[in-house]
């Protein structure tokens, strides 16, 4: 395995853990956003698989779709809120 994919690998347990710290989230790509503001679009949507394999509690937050902005690129996208489940 190459050294940049264990640094990934490492970067992703370190945003799980803080993750886990700050739960409940309400919206919880724009915590990815805001917590890894150098991360580009294909390094949140890891994150986002990342959070979704971790086993925790995710569903909608009842709110409207938003705007996200990462880097140069936006995504649209429902709020989801994640929980300890």
């Amino acid at each position: 395995m190459a050294s940049g994919e264990n640094a990934d690998e490492e970067n992703q347990r370190q945003v799980l853990r803080r993750l886990q710290a700050a739960l409940p989230v309400d919206d919880l790509l724009g915590w990815l956003i805001v917590e890894c503001p150098t991360a580009g679009r294909d390094q949140v949507l890891a994150l986002l698989k990342a959070v979704y394999a971790a086993g925790w509690k995710i569903g909608p937050a009842n709110q409207e779709q938003r705007l996200y902005r990462v880097g140069d690129e936006e995504l649209r996208a429902y709020p989801q809120r994640v929980e300890a489940g």
